[in-house]
């Protein structure tokens, strides 16, 4: 009696989902995609069965001190649970399949991670599936969880958790917000663990190494979170400070911490926003409108003078607002832009190490370094009488 295939028109087989033009070696004399469907099925068993790794899995390197995730380039032909990609040996890009662990220890000197990965990943035993990349006519063995990449930098690099696939037609659950009393938990337990499981193999700077793996876990939160705007500001403000508690802890900020403040920096949108939300704060939560003396690096360019830089009370976030009261960010002025503060500027030796040094090495954004000296820009101010009017203006509203 011929088995029943469980399959439908929409290109699944239990938790299979195929492309249309998918198509393997071994089945390629079948033309009918439901028959080369199932008999791949039959053959190669399930993905989550087999432990075969998704988009998504958790991935850990012997000498890096974050944790990464694996990604996926436009290759993939076989998916599981809700079109998550399965990935073959040759996904190893770094950019695109493997990015930074954080800080690498192959030296000693704890350097960025860049990892350096020429060879395709290594699998233990046989392999028998095989997956068709769809950007070219090359088929590639289906990355299994006991694979190991080699970084020639010094590193190797393993799957940690594979990622479970979700079941289909099941709505997915909300994430919980960043911020919220369940993530903190959650991030406290998280740093609780590797404390108790790694961090006594460090004889020393064993708490530099736990708050590594706490900055990275939250910039990866962060960037793979969605919009993070919707996240309410108590929430917004407790994440924040938990992640400059784990800043100030590390010691030190490299080039990818740096760039991340972009992302953490919250100010309203406009001007009048700013003056109308600090008149319904309380005066220990208000903003403060900072000097022109404290100001100058924000004051660059063709009508720099009447910027205005706001500070909020905690010494966090900063607000920039041009003369016509828009709010400067990386999108529109990245010279005169507002920028987050890993430590209140009225700490000024730790400011000046985790804000300003980098500030004056690597600039606001990538690719766009700081100008020249401003000390022309308090000039340009003095001799403006509008600009301090507008100044006055505003202060005394505030």
């Amino acid at each position: 009696m011929e088995e029943t295939k469980n399959y439908n028109e929409n290109n699944t087989i239990d938790d299979f989902y195929f492309n249309n033009d998918m198509f393997l070696a071994i089945l390629s004399g079948l033309e009918n995609t439901e028959d080369r469907m199932y008999l791949y099925k039959q053959y190669f068993g399930n993905p989550a069965e087999t432990s075969y790794v998704p988009l998504g899995s958790i991935l850990t390197c012997s000498k890096g001190a974050g944790l990464s995730r694996l990604g996926a380039s436009e290759v993939a032909q076989v998916f599981v649970g809700n079109n998550i990609p399965v990935l073959t040996c040759k996904d190893r890009e770094v950019g695109s399949n493997i990015f930074s662990f954080g800080i690498c220890n192959c030296r000693g000197d704890r350097t960025k991670c860049n990892p350096v990965i020429p060879e395709d990943w290594k699998q233990k035993g046989y392999n028998r599936a095989m997956i068709c990349r769809a950007d070219s006519d090359e088929y590639a063995y289906a990355l299994k969880s006991n694979a190991i990449s080699v970084c020639t930098v010094g590193g190797y690099i393993k799957v940690t958790e594979v990622s479970e696939p979700a079941l289909r037609n099941i709505p997915e659950e909300e994430p919980v917000v960043l911020g919220s009393p369940d993530y903190m938990d959650e991030l406290q337990d998280f740093l609780d663990n590797y404390q108790a499981t790694e961090g006594y193999k460090f004889a020393q700077g064993a708490s530099q190494m736990v708050a590594a793996k706490g900055i990275q876990k939250v910039m990866d939160d962060v960037n793979t979170y969605g919009d993070t705007g919707k996240i309410p500001d108590d929430y917004w403000l407790t994440l924040c400070k938990k992640f400059n508690s784990l800043v100030m802890i590390y010691g030190g900020v490299y080039e990818e911490l740096h760039f991340f403040r972009n992302k953490l920096n919250r100010a309203p949108k406009t001007l009048d926003e700013m003056i109308v939300t600090n008149k319904a704060l309380a005066p220990e939560k208000k903003w403060r409108l900072l000097p022109v003396g404290q100001s100058i690096y924000h004051m660059y360019g063709k009508d720099g003078e009447y910027n205005l830089k706001f500070v909020s009370a905690d010494g966090l976030f900063e607000g920039v607002y041009d003369k016509a009261g828009n709010l400067l960010t990386e999108l529109n002025d990245p010279i005169n832009m507002g920028t987050y503060n890993y430590c209140d500027p009225a700490n000024a030796i730790q400011h000046a190490l985790l804000d300003v040094w980098p500030y004056d090495n690597w600039g606001n954004v990538p690719g766009v370094l700081k100008p020249e000296l401003p000390f022309g820009n308090t000039d340009k101010f003095n001799a403006n009488k509008d600009a301090q009017k507008h100044y006055d203006n505003i202060k005394n509203q505030m």
